[in-house]
């Protein structure tokens, strides 16, 4: 081992490594007291040496040197390396030790010539049992077996230790603090920590991205860039929302975080009536285009990832209706209109409706949700323009399907396929047949308990035309 350092280390030159790759000679020796170390006598002296000594000199936790004092390569302070660290001096900081995983991330971010400068303070605890820290003229570094050693420095630093430093929500810093472009010239400083960031814009003040909206951030499939603002209170004074570059973040005790897409988070507001949101986005794909689809207590969003198309929303009962449904995998498909206005039929005051690829939801307070199908959505024969809202579902039998209308009933016969309407009494099960070809159940216009003997709710099972 000693030949190795001999040879690393010989005529008493160092080469300064990340400090500047400058070689440069050994101080005077009557500036210095020699010390024997495992590459020979070096001279340590002054503050350095005194420093050193402090520390419980070869016997400490530096060991012995391994060079003599030398100037740093930015011809401001001195310097000795040991065996298991250095100690750095200026006039400015006076001497400190650096040594361990600090050391090395000191090193890392370029010596007293980084951001950093001179250390200021030896290496000390953190206090809370866990880390260690050492102290720089422009930031500092902290350790912790978990995260490892990571530098902190400018506004960053000190948002962070006004809020509690290590003992804060955010923990001990896990990446030393890196610049992120984020287009059309503009950039923010990060640093990440154990839960939770700390962003720095050269424009605002630095904002935090902690607790559950940070574990949401850190979830989600979708890639929010940075928060150009820090976490508020959201209309209601319930939950909690921070706006991203890329989106938004949507917090409330009942439903938890989650993350909304730009093109959904661009869309949402609390006049939109949806809520917060109670799931991740999923990616859809519909033809040759994706769209993002996410779900809120009150109803859907429908947006395409490229934002363009017209963004549709659900809601209310019209939304629980169109889950039950399928949603936009069920009978219904796919949303082709935001809710809308309806006037159909008189018991339509305030009523909504959506329109979707295969029929229309409509709603009103007196009748509540109810799908409408094709080829019932797009009749048009006599009646159709005061049909009225549906005051059920569609219904099918082997014989028929039929929806029964404010006004009217729409049968669609099975015997051959097409869509005929019930408005009135029928003398007789000929009558019926005439009409609809097929029977009448128990509810629709037309239907009769003296058509239905049995009682069984089916007026005229058999065509007595056909004998």
């Amino acid at each position: 081992m000693a030949s190795f350092w001999a040879a690393l280390f010989s005529a008493g030159a160092l080469v300064a490594g990340a400090a500047g790759a400058a070689s440069v000679g050994a101080a005077p020796a009557a500036l210095a007291a020699p010390h024997p170390g495992p590459v020979g006598v070096r001279q340590v002296g002054g503050a350095i040496e005194q420093a050193w000594l402090r520390t419980g000199g070869a016997r400490g936790v530096l060991g012995a040197p391994l060079t003599d004092e030398l100037p740093t390569p930015d011809a401001v302070g001195r310097f000795n390396h040991f065996e298991h660290g250095s100690i750095y001096w200026s006039s400015a900081t006076g001497a400190h030790e650096v040594h361990g995983a600090i050391r090395e991330a000191w090193a890392r971010s370029g010596w007293e010539r980084s951001v950093l400068g001179y250390p200021i303070s030896d290496e000390l605890s953190t206090g809370d049992g866990l880390g260690r820290v050492s102290r720089f003229q422009g930031g500092s570094i902290y350790f912790s077996p978990a995260t490892g050693a990571h530098e902190v420095h400018g506004a960053i630093r000190q948002w962070w230790e006004q809020m509690g430093a290590q003992r804060s929500e955010l923990g001990y810093p896990v990446s030393d603090e890196v610049r992120v472009q984020t287009g059309q010239g503009r950039y923010a400083q990060v640093s990440r920590f154990q839960r939770g960031e700390l962003v720095w814009w050269p424009d605002t003040s630095p904002a935090v991205v902690r607790g559950a909206i940070h574990q949401a951030v850190r979830a989600s499939s979708w890639p929010l860039v940075l928060p150009y603002g820090d976490e508020m209170p959201t209309e209601d004074g319930v939950g909690r929302w921070q706006p991203f570059v890329g989106g938004s973040v949507f917090w409330h005790p009942r439903t938890g975080a989650h993350v909304l897409p730009g093109p959904i988070s661009s869309q949402h507001a609390s006049s939109s009536g949806l809520g917060y949101p109670l799931a991740e986005h999923v990616a859809l794909q519909r033809f040759t285009d994706t769209w993002l689809v996410q779900r809120f207590e009150n109803g859907s969003r429908y947006v395409r990832a490229d934002s363009a198309g017209i963004p549709y929303a659900v809601r209310g009962q019209i939304n629980r209706r169109y889950l039950q449904l399928g949603a936009e995998a069920g009978a219904l498909g796919w949303p082709k209109s935001d809710e809308l206005p309806s006037s159909w039929g008189p018991q339509s005051s305030g009523g909504r409706e959506n329109w979707f690829e295969n029929g229309t939801i409509y709603w009103s307070e007196q009748l509540g949700a109810h799908a409408v199908l094709e080829p019932f959505e797009s009749w048009s024969g006599p009646g159709a323009a005061t049909r009225g809202l549906p005051v059920d579902e569609q219904h099918v039998a082997a014989d028929s399907t039929w929806q029964v209308f404010e006004t009217l009933t729409l049968v669609r016969s099975a015997r051959d396929g097409r869509v005929r309407a019930s408005s009135g009494a029928h003398a007789d099960c000929a009558a019926v047949w005439e009409a609809v070809q097929a029977p009448l159940r128990r509810g629709a216009h037309g239907y009769s308990p003296a058509l239905d003997p049995d009682g069984d709710g089916v007026a005229c099972p058999v065509d007595p035309r056909r004998g």
